[in-house]
């Protein structure tokens, strides 16, 4: 009865808007009796009714989602399933992702069943590391080239992450080979310990001496316990592993008390050995510590930092820290010292285009700001800000050809996850969705989003053109939908529906449904705890937590919370956007010394999630500003940000 009504909706939806071509519509309605016979033939397919199914499964083989029940009978009986079965299966269904599932799923049964030959046949390349070892045990058992085997394996052995059970039988080989030596063995047992495994790092301390064992021991106490590392007694020979237990050690500690940290290694320093390298990974672990806690003695052990040990984190956090201290040479001076794929990067360009108007060299600054505000994005958007420029948002609407759009509509892959979706089956409609856009052209991938909005899709619409070349349709990639709900809730409590809009799309791309791992559940993403709270104080009915899927109750729960975050941080857009992602809790805690331009602030938020959400959020809202027909402009979102009260 649910996917009757789903199936009406959706084609009033497609009538009303008179989109959709006589074909589809048409085809759509003939796949209704498909529909309920699919569903009786997997019901039978699961009661184990065989004559049934094959009677159903005979009337189906043009229903789209013929390929799930193949593939749902194929499963049941995987281990019997002929080579000629499988690969007719993957020749004819490459445009699903059924297809690299029903692969693994026979390379597992081939190898459980020690078909070594028949798993080769039909072994890919991938990233899977289960898939990786079961290929490089089934060459062994074939008899390829050991060497070149055993050096393969040892690309994957040298990890700290729990291997797949798949990998134990190739370790095993490379293990008892002479390429495994005792410093190869220490070097791994320090990736086990600071991942955490402790089971693995002590089977691997068999591989090493006796009189070393206990060394095994003394390092996963002090991963545990820290603080053992000034206790002078565990350390009275001169085994390497000692250094590095201590530093591992020191660094841990540095994590959360870095001011403890310093004056720890004070202490012990001087009693050991120590190479630069050591220093380095201790200083390194201080300063970028003392940086996320926006402490004044950050620059100081960030500089310290050679530049053999200076990783991606440590550059752009020199950068920061000094741009917290509106220290305008020190930022060039930083930026200067970039590698050279971050300075090419928007974020660092305009740092530097800002640093040096604030050092009177404004022409250089000038020709920088005017190439990056021909940029659609957070930092074009800025630098056009402070040229006074309007923002470039350049919306063109791409031609899609009637042709074009039917073909795409009529693609098997397509129908797939639209049939998919009508049943609720929303994970595997996504999954095939992106799977089928993924390889499409950007023209196809452009059709694919319009046809995507028409089904009141937008997060597909999105997903069809995150990419595509060509991102210029701004309508597509935007989508303005519950819009009598936004503008309602906008207006009563007097915030920019565009700002709405662009937390919804940061939050869900749009989907009622979404819910995340932590429980944030809807268009805006609540916890059920929030939602209570902002229920109770703006008096909105909200029976259960099922509510929050509702749209119009999670517009005026997330609209309500923003404007109470927006109370709560002096009317500020930029605080309460912070702190809508991240707490207010933690947002008091950032807030700067004085009184700071809020682009600065923005750069200098611990959190990179948040960061990049605050940003993402601000240059959304300027995008919904220019298509609900205002000026966009992020002046009005982003005033300077106050010191924190005494």
């Amino acid at each position: 009865m649910v996917y009757k009504q789903v199936l009406r909706g959706w084609l009033i939806f497609s009538l009303l808007f008179g989109w959709i071509p006589v074909s589809i519509a048409n085809t759509n309605l003939h796949l209704h009796p498909s529909r309920e016979l699919f569903l009786q033939a997997e019901a039978a397919l699961s009661q184990g009714q065989m004559s049934l199914y094959q009677k159903l499964k005979a009337r189906l083989t043009r229903y789209p989602l013929f390929p799930y029940l193949l593939y749902a009978e194929y499963d049941r009986r995987m281990p019997s399933l002929t080579f000629e079965e499988f690969h007719h299966f993957v020749d004819n269904y490459p445009d699903s992702p059924l297809a690299g599932q029903l692969r693994k799923r026979w390379l597992q049964t081939k190898a459980k069943q020690e078909d070594w030959k028949a798993f080769l046949k039909a072994y890919q390349p991938t990233e899977d590391v289960s898939m990786q070892c079961y290929q490089l045990w089934a060459s062994l058992r074939t008899h390829h080239d050991p060497k070149i085997i055993l050096n393969q394996i040892s690309t994957l052995w040298m990890s700290g992450k729990t291997p797949p059970k798949s990998c134990e039988a190739p370790f095993a080989v490379f293990e008892r080979s002479g390429m495994m030596t005792r410093p190869l063995a220490w070097q791994r047992i320090k990736l086990l310990i600071q991942e955490g495994n402790e089971t693995l790092a002590r089977k691997m301390s068999k591989y090493l001496k006796k009189s070393e064992i206990s060394l095994v021991e003394l390092w996963l106490m002090i991963h545990n316990n820290p603080y053992l590392v000034t206790q002078h007694k565990y350390f009275t020979d001169h085994h390497p592993a000692y250094l590095e237990m201590i530093v591992d050690g020191v660094s841990l500690i540095a994590k959360t008390k870095p001011e403890a940290a310093i004056k720890i290694w004070q202490q012990i320093g001087h009693r050991y050995k120590f190479a630069e390298r050591h220093w380095g990974l201790v200083v390194r672990a201080i300063g970028l510590s003392y940086a996320l806690q926006r402490n004044p003695d950050s620059e100081r052990w960030l500089n310290k930092v050679p530049a053999i040990y200076a990783n991606q984190a440590v550059h752009e956090w020199r950068i920061r820290v000094t741009l917290a201290k509106e220290d305008w040479p020190s930022v060039l001076r930083w930026v200067k010292n970039l590698p050279e794929f971050l300075a090419k990067t928007d974020e660092w360009q305009y740092w530097q285009a800002r640093a040096l108007e604030m050092v009177n060299r404004r022409p250089e600054s000038q020709l920088i700001l005017t190439k990056l505000s021909n940029t659609r994005s957070y930092y074009g958007f800025l630098a056009s800000h402070q040229l006074l420029r309007p923002y470039l948002i350049h919306q063109h609407k791409t031609a899609i050809e009637k042709s074009l759009a039917e073909a795409i509509a009529e693609k098997k892959s397509i129908l797939r996850a639209r049939e998919l979706h009508i049943l609720g089956r929303f994970i595997k409609a996504k999954t095939e969705w992106i799977f089928a856009t993924n390889r499409l052209t950007d023209k196809e991938k452009h059709a694919a989003a319009s046809l995507a909005i028409k089904w009141n899709l937008p997060n597909w619409a999105i997903l069809a053109l995150s990419k595509a070349n060509n991102k210029d349709d701004i309508s597509l990639r935007f989508p303005v939908i519950y819009t009598k709900h936004i503008l309602q809730e906008a207006h009563k409590h007097e915030i920019d529906p565009a700002w709405i809009l662009a937390i919804t799309r940061q939050e869900s791309a749009f989907v009622p449904h979404a819910k995340n791992p932590s429980g944030a559940t809807g268009l805006m993403q609540l916890m059920p705890s929030t939602a209570q709270m902002v229920a109770r104080k703006k008096q909105i009915p909200l029976s259960n937590e099922a509510a929050l899927l509702e749209p119009l109750t999670n517009i005026q729960l997330g609209s309500g919370y923003l404007k109470m975050m927006l109370d709560a941080h002096r009317n500020n857009a930029v605080l309460a956007t912070a702190a809508y992602n991240a707490g207010p809790g933690r947002i008091k805690k950032w807030l700067p010394v004085y009184d700071t331009a809020a682009d600065l602030w923005i750069e200098t938020i611990p959190y990179k999630e948040t960061r990049e959400y605050v940003k993402n959020v601000m240059t959304y809202t300027a995008i919904y500003q220019e298509i609900l027909g205002k000026k966009p402009t992020l002046s009005r979102h982003m005033p300077y940000i106050h010191r924190a009260s005494d």
